[in-house]
């Protein structure tokens, strides 16, 4: 009596544990998800974002900042279940560090001078920055996809160690690149395209050179998330519903798979 009792024990132990795990399956599918994002594509999550709870029973924390900065808080913490990058070579160092399981490319972007509407310096060149009366204002290559891109693109020119002689400030991310010349403390900077349809009081500076150095935004799945049915899910509304692909065509982020 004594055995089989407790046998039954062990098998009500074993049949609970089992409920348990099948109810946290279930509750995981609709845990918050924690997004980290990159800047310049915070238009395009904030509608996406509000879109996907509406349809769906999530709720999504999202932490935007420089892509950068972003993977060293990841790397820290271990925490969240998305990362979205402004370009590929932070999914390349997110890989290195056996972070990401897998990444979905969203879209592609290519950098700009920006300048006050009407161009008020007459800045039409790289050269253009290195004027003494242009106060110039770059992302920090640290900390930002831009900032690391526009390092790259001014040493191939050998003019990065003159610029950063004269620049006024190096900033954490591409929106404080903006918002600095649309303050009026900086006359240029670079940005990434897409980030100059959300400001009317400023203009880019096309340059055929600087559309070469396009670079593709990757949304990744971190390999530490605890919800990654609910990742996997998010990253197949983004990149393929109907509803997200008008989003980033209204906000003229164009598509990796458009021409």
């Amino acid at each position: 009596m004594i055995f089989c009792f407790r046998r039954i024990h062990v098998v009500i132990i074993l049949l609970s544990i089992t409920i348990l795990l099948s109810c946290d399956r279930k509750e995981a599918d609709h845990e918050q998800l924690l997004v980290f994002c990159a800047a310049v594509m915070k238009p395009v999550m904030e509608k996406v974002v509000d879109v996907y709870e509406s349809k769906f029973d999530v709720k999504i924390a999202i932490q935007y900042g420089g892509s950068g900065t972003l993977l060293s808080n990841i790397r820290v913490s271990k925490q969240g279940d998305l990362y979205l990058a402004a370009d590929e070579s932070f999914v390349v160092d997110a890989e290195r560090y056996d972070l990401i399981a897998n990444s979905v490319p969203l879209a592609h972007i290519y950098p700009v001078i920006v300048v006050k509407k009407g161009n008020p310096k007459n800045v039409h060149t790289l050269e253009d920055l290195l004027r003494n009366d242009v106060d110039v204002v770059l992302a920090n290559p640290e900390a930002a996809s831009i900032g690391r891109q526009t390092k790259q693109i001014l040493e191939q020119k050998e003019m990065f160690s003159k610029i950063e002689k004269k620049v006024v400030a190096f900033v954490p991310t591409v929106s404080e690149v903006a918002n600095s010349i649309k303050l009026g403390t900086s006359d240029a900077g670079i940005v990434w395209n897409a980030m100059l349809n959300h400001y009317d009081d400023l203009q880019a500076v096309e340059m055929a050179s600087l559309q070469e150095e396009s670079q593709n935004v990757s949304i990744a799945l971190l390999k530490h998330s605890r919800n990654k049915s609910g990742a996997r899910h998010f990253i197949a509304f983004i990149s393929n519903d109907a509803d997200a692909l008008q989003i980033f065509a209204d906000l003229e982020y164009k598509k990796t798979n458009d021409h």
